[in-house]
């Protein structure tokens, strides 16, 4: 194990002095000889805008798990909610909280699924120079020692006598979990948070660098890392309480994931293989379609309103039209802001339905066209921190429209609510419980989540002998 090292001085963690900031163990010096050991899995569900942890003990009486509370530096929105950002300063000290002329930078995972290699550019401030693998890499491990710490300082009382195995879970997009080459980059981030996050020094640029070259290289010890570390999509990770649970009905399912950046629609088949769940991904798709998208977007058409109505105030052909007395005529009205937007808003909606759509057409078509369910009330899981936006619920209202439209057998949709489970310690509603799902579900141990297989691994469906006409035609609408 790392060597231990000095109290931490970043704002906000009092509640942690006294304890190492690399620690992974109750006392300081090594107990794992003289005490019993328990098994720990840490769950990351690292988001566009938040990320989520949830520790489990899942061999200890109860099966309990707990919701790390990220006091002073949670979004105000929920104590469960880290914002996914990074502060680096000029010396390339990375930190968690905010500080004084150092660079902000947010696009941590939307950078890493899109151009790993490439330079963050800040939110504010200088920028650090670092690649979205190096910053992800400095990012989770500054979530782990937080982690870590927050677990020894709130659960002692109930752990304190055992010496913990550490296992992590990681979650992805299904859709980068199936490109071999972003999925190991992922990886890679991940085993190179965990080591540097167990080495004394302090979290720089530097230090994450050198950790993701350890890793690449295999220039670490067994005992460094974790007792298992693995990736898991998050699309599984979701649906793990629900396959578990008495409402679990096998077959076709679709996922609609509402993010602050992006829109993710999977499909897959849950099914029992050899005792254990099994989930067939069939389709996975992942559009730049999240709420903060759709805020952007609204802010284009109010711009949009602004630029019109500016140029409806020259008129170039006549060099003696008249100049507006008041300054008031050079602002668009109310109802001009409002119609730009709302157009601005139905082409981002007819977006998000496009990729839905996408969706629904390839199973019907060739990934999955002789499901029972397509006369059945087809089932979906909808979630994410954007699901209560009255947008996104028009959205989603689309699957029944496309259904009704193009499958003349079908029965509609049925919404399945994620309950929150009796085992997971967390001050949420069960209206609120979709937000943490995600970590729960990678809170278990990775051989108990179940098996999967990638889109990519699945062959295509031919389609039946056509026995409707209407079961041949496919319209641009379907797609």
């Amino acid at each position: 194990m790392g060597k231990q090292m000095g109290k931490s001085s970043e704002k906000g963690n009092r509640l942690f002095e006294g304890i190492p900031e690399n620690a992974d163990q109750f006392d300081l010096e090594d107990n794992s000889a003289n005490s019993a050991k328990l098994d720990i899995v840490v769950g990351i569900d690292l988001g566009t805008s938040s990320t989520k942890v949830v520790v489990h003990a899942p061999h200890y009486a109860g099966n309990p798990a707990f919701a790390v509370h990220f006091g002073g530096l949670a979004h105000k929105s929920m104590a469960y909610l880290l914002p996914t950002r990074l502060f680096v300063r000029k010396n390339g000290l990375c930190s968690l909280a905010p500080s004084s002329e150092a660079s902000v930078l947010t696009e941590i995972k939307l950078g890493l699924m899109r151009a790993p290699m490439d330079k963050i550019a800040p939110a504010s401030g200088p920028s650090c120079g670092a690649s979205a693998t190096t910053v992800a890499t400095a990012y989770l491990a500054l979530v782990l020692r937080y982690v870590r710490r927050w677990f020894i300082a709130n659960k002692r009382e109930i752990f304190g006598g055992f010496s913990l195995n550490w296992s992590c879970n990681l979650g992805l997009p299904a859709a980068i979990d199936d490109d071999i080459v972003l999925r190991e980059t992922f990886r890679v981030v991940g085993k190179a948070a965990w080591l540097i996050s167990r080495r004394p020094e302090p979290i720089t640029i530097d230090a994450a660098k050198y950790a993701i070259g350890d890793i690449k290289h295999s220039r670490f010890e067994g005992e460094d890392m974790p007792w298992g570390f693995e990736l898991i999509p998050e699309v599984i990770a979701e649906v793990t309480g629900y396959a578990r649970s008495q409402f679990r009905n096998e077959g076709l399912h679709l996922l609609v994931d509402i993010g602050a950046s992006t829109l993710d629609i999977c499909s897959f088949i849950l099914h029992e293989k050899k005792g254990n769940d099994n989930f067939t991904i069939l389709t996975a798709q992942v559009g730049l379609l999240g709420a903060k998208r759709l805020h952007l977007a609204r802010i284009d058409g109010a711009k949009s309103a602004a630029v019109d109505h500016a140029a409806n105030l020259v008129d170039e052909g006549d060099p003696a039209s008249k100049i507006p007395d008041d300054f008031v005529d050079y602002a668009p009205s109310d109802q001009e802001f409002r119609d730009k937007i709302a157009d601005a808003e139905e082409e981002f909606k007819n977006d998000c339905k496009k990729l839905l759509y996408r969706t629904l057409a390839d199973l019907r078509t060739r990934r999955d066209p002789h499901s029972p369910r397509w006369s059945e009330m087809f089932p979906v899981f909808v979630c994410g921190g954007a699901t209560v936006m009255q947008m996104y619920q028009e959205v989603v209202s689309g699957v029944g429209e496309w259904l009704q439209r193009h499958v003349h057998t079908s029965n509609g949709t049925r919404l399945i609510r994620l309950p929150k489970p009796e085992s997971l310690e967390a001050e949420i509603s069960d209206d609120s419980y979709h937000r943490l799902a995600v970590a729960w579900g990678l809170s278990h141990e990775s051989f108990n989540i179940g098996t999967y297989t990638r889109p990519s691994e699945i062959e295509d469906v031919p389609p039946k002998a056509i026995q409707n006409v209407e079961d041949a035609f496919i319209s641009k609408d379907m797609v």
